[in-house]
């Protein structure tokens, strides 16, 4: 009630109505396990669908990406902006290729910090912006196998707000340790919390500068990984030290495999064609050299051929990519995507292609979805809401007559029973039809 009428004090009607949640629920905590990495570690997740401040949390995280925010970064936005940004670097005698990584980043962010870097761009971002970010990150509570917990430090991985308060955090992490210290890498890229840098050992060791990223906040840890044998993996590429400048390659962890969504199965044809329209498009905006290109495109035609697809299909799609890359490497013309209106439908080939066109001629565009899945099989790790907790449309039966009360409501179906009841001991019966028709 407190988020509520805090919001209604400052934003206008329409707005809170929006950003108002009928029925809150507590967030759910569930773990996925990392399989690409030993020993049984997992990774926590609070879903925060449906949590008393999760679209507030989404309104303010559009409304950060949205304001002209000046702030340093040196972060990218995905691999091949990455490579962009190194591949013309000529390395020196003593520099060597290094990752750090933040362990657990979101956990570990220091929020009280953090807010503070978010005022000093007061002059950017309204206040009342940070004032509702203040109150989200304080709505921490979770629920896990029956018992309610409440996250103390860091933000919650599943919260909207999460990814942009690490960035800016990181952010001025970096441009803190730039300014202050007297060698600072001059290669540093990061990608979230997987950072990349180019590190001059006769200016430092790489453990004296270990040992300042942690000293820096208590919470905030960083490990590291050495280059081995002249490569470094980074995202999805190899880094490749050849004679001074860099090459690439593409990565793989050890848990990739080759199979796909199959030709034979339930999909629409787009579906089926996702995974080697990533792969070839990668393959062809990557700067490879003649083996390694042709390596990766034996490996995307061996997998092509394990899931059914003849290897025609990769080669017309690496045709159709290769033109597209070489319209946008002739032309700076940038091509403004238009906004779209879509419908999601499952996928039942002789009925959705129809109804594609027709909802095509009126703007629509169909998205197609499997309908039932293996996961929808196993259940979900969360625990389950109350079967009275949700909003339902509800039907109360008369034990007298034969007549039924039929209705709908935005709050749980057990505090809307409780308002008939009480209605009733009241005599307020013009507010509810069942207790005027038990009166």
């Amino acid at each position: 009630m407190y988020l509520y009428l805090t919001f209604r004090t400052i934003l206008s009607t329409v707005l809170v109505s929006k950003l108002h949640v009928s029925i809150p629920i507590v967030p759910k905590l569930y773990c996925l396990p990392k399989i690409h990495k030993p020993g049984k570690s997992v990774r926590p997740i609070v879903s925060a669908i449906d949590a008393t401040t999760s679209k507030v949390s989404k309104w303010l995280t559009d409304e950060f990406n949205n304001l002209p925010l000046q702030r340093p970064s040196c972060s990218v936005k995905n691999s091949l902006e990455f490579i962009n940004k190194v591949k013309d670097i000529t390395l020196h005698e003593d520099e060597l290729l290094v990752s750090f990584d933040v362990s657990s980043l979101f956990p570990s962010v220091p929020i009280p910090q953090t807010l503070t870097y978010l005022k000093d761009l007061e002059q950017q971002v309204i206040n009342e912006y940070i004032q509702f970010t203040e109150l989200c990150m304080k709505q921490n509570i979770f629920q896990f196998s029956g018992k309610f917990f409440e996250q103390q430090e860091g933000t919650a991985m599943g919260n909207s707000l999460s990814p942009f308060l690490a960035d800016l955090l990181m952010s001025r992490f970096e441009k803190n340790l730039e300014n202050e210290l007297e060698y600072f890498p001059r290669v540093w890229l990061r990608y979230v919390d997987d950072i990349f840098a180019i590190f001059d050992l006769s200016k430092c060791t790489i453990e004296e500068f270990i040992k300042i990223l942690n000293n820096r906040f208590k919470s905030i840890k960083f490990t590291c990984e050495k280059e081995v044998d002249g490569m470094l993996p980074f995202l999805d590429t190899l880094v490749i030290k050849a004679n001074y400048i860099l090459e690439f390659d593409i990565y793989k962890k050890d848990t990739s495999i080759l199979r796909y969504i199959t030709a034979d199965s339930h999909h629409c044809p787009q579906h089926k064609m996702a995974s080697f329209n990533f792969l070839i498009h990668r393959l062809i905006n990557f700067p490879l050299n003649n083996a390694r290109f042709e390596k990766e495109l034996k490996i995307i035609k061996d997998a092509a051929r394990c899931n059914g697809f003849g290897t025609r299909t990769v080669d017309k799609i690496v045709r159709k990519v290769k033109y597209r890359y070489m319209i946008k490497q002739s032309t700076t013309f940038t091509n403004t995507p238009e906004k779209k209106n879509f419908i999601t439908f499952p996928y039942t080939p002789s009925v959705t292609r129809d109804l594609s066109r027709i909802f095509k001629n009126l703007d629509l565009q169909v998205v197609y979805n499997s309908g039932t899945s293996l996961k929808s099989f196993l259940g979900s790790p969360k625990d389950k809401i109350g079967f009275l907790e949700k909003l339902w449309i509800y039907e109360i039966n008369c034990k007298d007559c034969e007549l039924k009360y039929i209705g709908q409501t935005r709050r749980s179906v057990n505090i809307r029973f409780k308002e008939h009841l009480a209605h009733l001991k009241f005599n307020r019966f013009e507010k509810s039809s069942v207790a005027q028709h038990i009166f």
